[in-house]
């Protein structure tokens, strides 16, 4: 299972692959960031009281979820934060069928449909907790500490390319004069017009 910070990082790398060019960089990662460990916000309110997995799933991992948090954005924001908002709620949902586990927390057609999703590839491992004795859970089994570091640098390093390939591919479509040269303001065209 992904942790939070896995899932800020990918959601601000979603964020930047939807983001339209009147959107800074910076404020589409720190949204569509924020909004990916949204869905995660219940269980994490309910872990002094040792229920999270009860609290973990359904609504808050569903499409469902994915149009309230659209639609309040498209209120309260507008339009061009829509499909941001979007993109970093759906990485949370993708980045959760990416567990090692038999299932997941992902009930993608709820409430139609309340049996959660498969995982589709088993590429987070499951960072246990320890909820005996209520309180804040502890980390348990082997090298849980490890486990989150690969996580992170594995994301980090995701996060990185996808940037990298945005920026790429935004400056290659800008038309001439608005090229940037990578370094995001356009650059002075040469004389010989090349």
């Amino acid at each position: 299972m992904a942790l939070p910070p896995v899932h800020l990082i990918l959601g601000a790398a979603a964020g930047e692959c939807i983001r339209s060019g009147a959107i800074r960089p910076w404020h589409a990662w720190a949204v569509a960031g924020g909004v990916a460990v949204a869905p995660d916000v219940p269980a994490a309110v309910l872990l002094a009281t040792g229920d999270a997995a009860s609290a973990h799933g359904l609504g808050t991992h569903s499409l469902v979820g994915v149009m309230i948090a659209v639609a309040v954005t498209w209120g309260l924001a507008g339009a061009p934060w829509a499909p941001v908002v979007a993109s970093g709620y759906a990485s949370h949902l993708l980045v959760d069928l990416l567990r090692d586990a038999p299932t997941t927390h992902v009930y993608l057609l709820w409430p139609f449909v309340e049996t959660p999703l498969s995982p589709l590839a088993p590429v987070y491992d499951v960072i246990p907790f320890d909820f005996h004795g209520g309180g804040m859970p502890g980390l348990y089994g082997e090298h849980p500490v490890l486990t989150l570091a690969r996580q992170v640098g594995a994301s980090a390093f995701v996060f990185a390319a996808v940037v990298a390939v945005s920026y790429v591919v935004r400056d290659c479509a800008a038309p001439r004069g608005r090229r940037t040269g990578g370094r995001g303001r356009p650059q002075p065209q040469s004389e010989a017009g090349d």
